[in-house]
């Protein structure tokens, strides 16, 4: 009887080693590869992409604070040195007969943030003000961000419109610079948004997507190939 038990036993040992891991859940694999979320919107997968949406019907851009919500947007905790790459599948245009705060614009893309610091590389989509009929729709990628004493607004070599946009951070020490591709393999001149300026880059930031607009509309953005990465150098060590 004893023999019996302690085979038994083996067996119910084997067999619970040999139980097949159960795969993750929709939540574990969001929170896994986009991290947590913030503002008013929905945040859906889609196989491999993203699609944020927001569901106020109100703008999000942060000078009007009378008139906006939160921004939509994703954060991963990023340390040290790393590459950070998306793809912007879809921005949605703005409406032109959205009542709207300032220039009439949809925007998403890539963000850093950290204490005192924020830096955006960005699919920026925009009518010229005042709006007529005859007013087309614009479309560039853009650099933005506010850090202690300097403030950045730029314009980055625009992308085919209707194409995909990539968008890449890459952080080497104190350094960060922006590039951006149309097909993911071949990318700008790494751009250095501080260039001229000394500026100190924490150490601990959050990384992730954001989506906002200056409209009342409700709206979304398409993400995917989001990534988080050790530098070339750094991944061979």
């Amino acid at each position: 009887m004893i023999r019996a038990a302690t085979v038994l036993a083996s067996l119910s040992v084997a067999a619970a080693f040999a139980a097949p891991v159960p795969p993750p859940t929709e939540k574990e694999r969001f929170a896994k590869e986009w991290g947590k979320t913030y503002g008013a919107s929905e945040f859906e997968l889609r196989g491999k992409q993203l699609m944020v949406r927001t569901t106020t019907g109100k703008p999000t851009v942060d000078q009007w604070q009378d008139e906006v919500v939160g921004e939509p947007r994703t954060a991963l905790v990023v340390k040290g040195e790393f590459e950070i790459t998306v793809r912007v599948l879809d921005v949605v245009p703005p409406r032109k007969d959205a009542k709207n705060v300032g220039v009439v614009t949809t925007f998403a893309g890539l963000y850093l943030e950290g204490p005192a610091f924020r830096i955006n590389g960005f699919v920026h989509q925009f009518y010229d003000l005042p709006i007529g009929a005859e007013s087309e729709l614009k479309r560039c990628l853009r650099i933005s961000g506010t850090v202690p004493g300097l403030g950045l607004d730029e314009v980055l070599p625009e992308a085919e419109r209707g194409q995909a946009s990539f968008l890449r951070m890459h952080r080497k020490g104190n350094l960060l610079t922006m590039s951006n591709s149309i097909d993911g393999k071949k990318w700008t001149e790494p751009k250095n948004p501080f260039a001229g300026h000394e500026v100190e880059i924490p150490d601990a930031l959050r990384a992730g997507v954001f989506f906002g607009h200056s409209t009342s509309q409700f709206g979304h953005a398409t993400f995917d190939r989001f990534t988080v990465e050790k530098p070339m150098g750094e991944k061979a060590k």
